[in-house]
């Protein structure tokens, strides 16, 4: 039965793998779900291993790659939600990942609905089933999800919730959904209401247990709290089985059916924040989760979307057609199109559609996005599809549209993402284009004039894009909001962007020929985004302080060499990133020193230097420069990235009450006559640091970590990066330092540092890379590095390490003890004077090599302890 834990088991079992030494070298986990997809399971797999994968790899390609990673390895294989197990060994066998033998030794741990797939799969005699919640269990669970205090409001309340406990049958998912669906509910009116649903689908008036469970939980679906959110959720069942969604293409579509449009009107940011807000409602109510890659993404348990497929078909006037990512070679009869609202036939491997679809009228989605070998459209297609509104058709091979597409008047969101469309039909009432990552190198002029009613436009290009300018008549699109002109070789703006006075977002980030701005944001007084980063640019216009309702500005990665008082007339600005902007010599103390709604700045990779408010720097004679007790100042700031080069500006900083505990990121460089850095918990009070960085400080010879067992110094610090420190001799790290969530320490370019006796206090590394480091023979040095008994070699352990890196070490032999490493950096020419390989043999036996003949020449170095 679907609902009952068998992934949250599953997911924990990985986690206790993953945290603890253990005998099997590969950690693989994977959703295989009802239609298997061998080319995701064999990514799955093979980033599992850390292979690395290109995007034009096919699955024959990567087969080899697989199989030889794992024919001899002792591995554990995890699949998730398997529904057929003859189906799983040929998938498997067609992605190159082996089955059992002496060889490998691996383990296969999977879940199932079925008693049927554990014998397919061989495992039968060691099937373990997992039981309903007992009664008490149960309860514990439905009242924890609702809230024990609308519990014990109201005796009344307890009876009914005790009887609707009861009736989730022991079922996790559903006392989990169900509870949080009556959270809300604080009347005994609206519970008997509730209970009395429930009760209607009692055990037996629906054939099946997947049809009672699902009747069961549309109470969570009919608790929503008005027709738009349950419209919204209905929507995500559109995507393929254990797919993730990304949010803000979820929310488009949305915006795209209009469910937010008599509230919002044309409001797109008020849309779609409306839409944002909607999905933390649906988490919350747990009918979605978060994304497995991304928090930019969610995804549906796919009991959850079962359960929105039958709700859509079952109780909705029309119709839902979804067959999204099953490998469907061709298109779904034009009989079973008839009556449908929504069609989704994404990623699939679709060659042609219908030529004709009689009566589509009631359809207002449809997604056809992923069907790489979908090559065109007949005429006629589109004919009866008068009502549609949202139609997707990314990622095909389609170069020619229909000319019949322009008569679809209600049609409103239109996606040819990485396409090749030479033309594109007038659709006079369309108000979202996106033609992302398209080969063409100009647009007609044609299409403004064609789209009056554009309010979103998103032509960003990518790393080979033709895309030079922008045809005349863009200022036509007067309605238009959002611009993305991004990653294209546009050189130069015209003059008539100042006629979109409705702009809200203009994105012209790494259009890198792009070295000016035309003076028009004086009639831009709505924008709210503008992104210049990686571009060319040189000065800034003084009438960006016009710009009086700017959020957010990206500056970095410019060639600007000043920035002009006037930007501190945004005092609406939230977000300001001036990170390695290299030529920037001046930042006046009156453009920064008001924006009072400051909430992140980001300063760092920069050359120019912060001060402490104590003088002036050279090319200030006449206007005072910021400083970093200005920054201070700023009450409304949350997160600083900082670079500080000064010793004396350094000392001040520390000695500020705000600005040490709000900067995430700090880089000191260029330090000069000092000696030693000795960075103290007591003196260091900066709990929300992420990375530090340390470079080219002359004439340092040796930084100290220190702090208390209750005291720890920087606690939240993940990356550690020391560089072209050519004095530096040595490194201290106190035994209760903290630091204990670094992951990743790079030292670069310290050409007398000897050895890094202190790592072994930083247990939850997972990345080291170490490079020209001339006079370092080994990481650990001394007795530090004798493993004397089993204390001390649990001292010596990285249980979490999945990458080291050493490179250019001319006289480096030894690196230590590090159980989970499973790949050495070595080429067929590294290391010429290495002796010394020694470790376990089942870790030797477990290691990732990316050919045969490494492995062939360094078998023989390697010994046991």
């Amino acid at each position: 039965m679907g609902g009952i834990g068998k992934t949250t088991l599953l997911e924990k079992f990985k986690a206790e793998l993953l945290h603890r030494p253990c005998d099997f070298k590969n950690i693989i986990f994977t959703v295989v779900s009802k239609e298997p997809n061998a080319q995701k399971i064999q990514r799955d797999v093979g980033k599992a291993l850390g292979l690395s994968i290109s995007e034009s790899e096919s699955t024959d390609d990567l087969a080899p790659k697989i199989h030889e990673a794992l024919h001899d390895k002792k591995f554990v294989l995890m699949l998730d939600d398997v529904w057929d197990g003859f189906t799983l060994k040929k998938t498997l066998k067609l992605i190159g990942v082996p089955f059992q033998n002496e060889g490998n030794k691996c383990k296969l741990i999977l879940t199932t609905r079925t008693e049927m797939v554990c014998n397919q799969m061989g495992v039968g005699k060691h099937k373990v089933r997992v039981s309903l919640l007992g009664v008490e269990e149960a309860w514990e669970l439905f009242k924890t999800n609702v809230g024990e205090m609308i519990i014990n409001s109201n005796p009344g309340i307890e009876i009914h919730a005790k009887v609707m406990a009861k009736k989730c049958g022991g079922l996790p998912l559903a006392l989990t959904i169900i509870g949080s669906a009556m959270a809300s509910k604080t009347t005994i009116q609206e519970w008997e209401h509730a209970a009395s649903a429930m009760e209607e689908l009692r055990t037996g008036k629906i054939e099946g247990m997947e049809d009672e469970l699902l009747s069961r939980l549309k109470l969570s679906y009919d608790s929503l709290p008005s027709g738009t959110i349950k419209e919204c959720f209905l929507y995500c069942c559109l995507y393929p089985e254990d797919h993730d969604i990304d949010k803000e293409e979820l929310v488009d579509y949305w915006v795209g059916e209009g469910f937010f449009q008599n509230e919002y009107g044309n409001d797109l940011d008020k849309a779609r924040r409306e839409g944002h807000s909607i999905i933390g409602k649906l988490k919350n109510a747990h009918l979605l989760d978060t994304g497995l890659d991304s928090d930019s993404n969610v995804r549906m348990h796919d009991v959850i979307r079962d359960m929105a497929i039958w709700i859509a078909n079952k109780y909705k006037k029309y119709r839902f057609l979804v067959r999204a990512g099953i490998g469907l070679c061709e298109a779904p009869d034009p009989g079973e199109w008839r009556g449908t609202r929504r069609i989704s036939l994404m990623h699939n491997v679709i060659k042609d559609l219908p030529s004709t679809i009689p009566d589509s009228s009631s359809l207002s989605t449809l997604l056809i996005q992923g069907n790489f070998h979908l090559s065109q459209i007949s005429n006629g297609f589109f004919q009866s599809m008068t009502n549609l509104r949202v139609l997707d058709m990314s990622n095909t091979e389609i170069k020619s549209l229909p000319k019949e597409l322009g008569r679809l008047t209600r049609l409103r969101h239109l996606y040819l993402n990485n396409t090749f469309h030479r033309a594109i039909p007038e659709c006079p009432n369309l108000s979202t284009l996106l033609l992302q990552r398209n080969t063409f190198s100009e647009i007609s002029g044609g299409l403004f004039q064609s789209t009056p009613n554009l309010r979103v436009l998103d032509m960003a290009g990518h790393y080979e894009s033709h895309i030079t300018r922008l045809p005349e008549g863009i200022g036509l699109l007067t309605e238009l909001q959002h611009l993305n002109l991004s990653w294209t070789r546009i050189s130069s703006l015209p003059v008539e962007l100042g006629r979109l006075t409705k702009l809200r977002q203009l994105y012209l980030d790494h259009t890198s020929d792009l070295d000016s701005i035309p003076r028009f944001f004086q009639s831009m007084t709505n924008l709210r985004v503008l992104d210049l980063s990686w571009t060319s640019i040189e000065s800034l216009p003084i009438e960006l302080g016009w710009l009086t309702r700017l959020r957010y500005l990206n500056l970095s990665h410019t060639c600007i060499e000043s920035l002009p008082i006037e930007l501190g007339w945004l005092t609406g600005l939230r977000y300001l990133n001036l990170s390695h902007t290299d030529k920037l010599d001046s930042i006046p103390k009156e453009a920064i020193s008001t924006l009072g709604e400051l909430r992140f700045f980001n300063f760092r990779g920069s050359r120019y230097s912060i001060g402490d408010g104590s003088a002036n720097v050279e090319n200030s004679l006449c206007d005072p420069q910021v400083s970093i007790q200005d920054l201070d100042a700023l009450k409304r700031l949350q997160e600083v990235h900082l670079g500080l080069r000064s010793v004396d500006v350094f000392r001040q900083f520390l000695s500020l009450t705000k600005l040490p505990r709000i900067t995430s990121y700090l880089s000191l460089h260029n330090f000069k006559g000092l000696g030693t850095v000795h960075l103290s918990s007591t003196s260091l009070k900066m709990d929300h640091l992420r990375k530090l960085i340390i470079d080219e400080c002359e004439g340092l010879e040796e930084i100290i970590f220190s702090g208390g067992e209750n005291d720890p110094l920087l606690p939240n610090l993940s990356e550690l990066e020391l560089s072209s420190l050519y004095d530096l001799r040595m490194i201290k790290v106190g035994a209760h330092v903290g630091l204990q969530n670094l992951r990743e320490l790079t030292i670069m370019h310290c050409s007398v540092l000897k050895h890094f006796s202190c790592i072994r206090h930083l247990r939850c590394l997972e990345s080291v890379e170490i490079m020209k480091c001339n006079e370092m023979k080994k990481l650990i040095d001394g007795e530090d590095g004798v493993v004397e008994d089993e204390a001390s070699a649990l001292a010596l352990s990285f249980p979490k390490l999945k990458s080291i890196k050493l490179s250019l070490l001319p006289i480096f032999g030894s690196i230590c003890e590090c159980n989970h490493l499973k790949k050495l950096p070595l080429e067929i020419n590294s290391a010429p004077n290495l002796e010394d390989i020694r470790g376990q043999q089942e870790w030797w036996d477990g290691l990732v090599w990316d050919d045969e003949l490494i492995k062939q020449k360094f078998v023989t170095l390697h010994s046991t302890w």
